[in-house]
């Protein structure tokens, strides 16, 4: 793995990666033995122009392991669960992706930097400037009403409290549709419109 990552933060990865199909050395490599034709399509990219190695990983995944088999194959490799979490992210949504839209609803779900990532891979991939959408992203971000759950104006003590109803799975539900909703500015971010909200829609 550290060979790899150092490989990859080379000034010659293009070349590096080229020499390691033409010496049949990939095939010695975690996940690797079959993957000669899949490898040498990732190696007609630069990937020196990504930012991250998360990224750059990325780009290799993408080609040789599908979206269900990303998180075993990355194991073999012994990358710390934290990098496998970052790199899966990038490969899901950009198996998702049909266009260079950025949806509000996913940044914040995702994360700023996740978010960035996919945009520069996918822009890359599509033989774009990675870092093209990389100021709306950080402007999108910053205007998003609410970056993490915890900025909500409510929490499930709310819900109990306008309700007689139990605790349960329905918290979980109804606390991502008001998420969704203040995201997508369709009320603000108040205890008082979002309780109107709540009992308009009859969502307890």
């Amino acid at each position: 793995l550290v060979e790899l990552d150092k490989l990859l933060q080379g000034p010659q990865v293009q070349q590096a990666l080229n020499l390691l199909i033409e010496t049949g050395l990939y095939a010695y490599l975690p996940g690797l033995q079959h993957k000669k034709k899949l490898l040498q399509q990732v190696a007609q990219f630069d990937l020196r122009q990504l930012t991250s190695l998360e990224e750059k990983w990325a780009v290799i995944v993408h080609y040789v392991v599908s979206v269900d088999d990303v998180e075993s194959f990355l194991r073999s490799w012994k990358m710390s669960v934290k990098r496998i979490r970052q790199i899966e992210a990038i490969v899901r949504l950009l198996a998702q992706k049909k266009n260079d839209h950025i949806d509000r609803l996913q940044l914040f779900t995702n994360g700023v930097d996740c978010m960035l990532s996919v945009s520069r891979v996918y822009n890359f991939l599509h033989y774009q400037e990675p870092r093209k959408n990389d100021g709306y992203i950080e402007e999108m971000w910053g205007n998003l009403p609410i970056q993490h759950l915890s900025q909500l104006a409510i929490n499930g003590h709310h819900l109990l409290q306008w309700t007689n109803k139990a605790k349960g799975p329905w918290i979980r539900d109804v606390m991502q549709l008001i998420v969704e909703k203040v995201i997508k500015e369709e009320i603000p971010n108040e205890v008082e419109a979002i309780k109107e909200e709540v009992h308009r829609c009859n969502l307890i």
